[in-house]
């Protein structure tokens, strides 16, 4: 499907829930039972509210996929939107008293990852993290550049020979964790939010970076306390970017 008539088939979905959303509204004063009609109120508001997030997510994710030409060569961008983003995210940050670290390697080189998909993912991750976190938690940002050269069987199916990457490291724990727990790592379960389904666009993000040959990774340790997000991007080796956020 051209990515044109993807987005009209979203916005065309949003038009029509508002619709619902106003013809509910209108509906709950025709019940006899006004109590009920209170309730069907909400439970479809609440409904379509959750739908509509789901789709602005996805909204996102087409626009950011359109290509254009963008010329301009700039340095440092993983960092920046790194910074951007938990900008963005401060007030539920601040609300929650959640307590951010940053280790950003300078002169971090580009990846070949779009600055508006690269956007996104870090946009999708910082929400599930916020979403996961209870108050006071922990995140630890942290982004490097590597070269594999040797490794584990593992590592040399999963890597390039001699292929240049960047790490973006996202851990989050509750800051309450145990001591003498297994530090054994695990497969990362991924929880439900109240208004979105972290595990569907969480996976919107391992598309964009398979399709880019990087790879996601998702874990927790036994205790549960501490969680890892690691995203390992290739690096761009061409002098320009090819896509950028269309304007509207």
């Amino acid at each position: 499907m051209e990515q044109s008539l993807y987005i009209e088939l979203i916005l065309r979905t949003k038009n029509t829930l508002e619709f619902f959303k106003k013809f509910t509204q209108l509906a709950r004063e025709k019940f006899s039972d006004k109590e009920f009609g209170e309730f069907f109120y909400r439970m479809i508001t609440k409904e379509i509210e959750k739908n509509d997030i789901l789709l602005d997510c996805f909204l996102n994710y087409a626009k950011a996929s359109i290509p254009v030409i963008k010329v301009e060569v700039i340095r440092d961008t993983i960092n920046t939107l790194v910074l951007e983003i938990i900008r963005k995210f401060r007030p539920s940050l601040e609300e929650k008293k959640i307590r951010v670290v940053k280790r950003l390697e300078k002169n971090l080189p580009e990846t070949i990852v779009p600055d508006e998909q690269l956007r996104f993912i870090l946009d999708v991750v910082l929400q599930y993290v916020v979403a996961s976190l209870p108050r006071e938690g922990n995140i630890d940002f942290s982004t490097k550049s590597f070269t594999v050269q040797h490794g584990s069987p593992e590592d040399c199916a999963r890597f390039k020979k001699n292929g240049k990457y960047i790490d973006i490291t996202v851990e989050f724990s509750s800051g309450m964790k145990k001591l003498g727990i297994s530090q054994r790592k695990e497969p990362l379960p991924l929880a439900i939010h109240k208004k979105v389904q972290p595990d569907l666009l969480l996976r919107l993000v391992d598309d964009i970076i398979q399709r880019h040959q990087g790879i996601a990774v998702f874990e927790t340790e036994d205790s549960k306390e501490k969680k890892t997000i690691s995203l390992k991007l290739p690096i761009d080796r061409r002098k320009i970017s090819c896509y950028e956020l269309p304007k509207e």
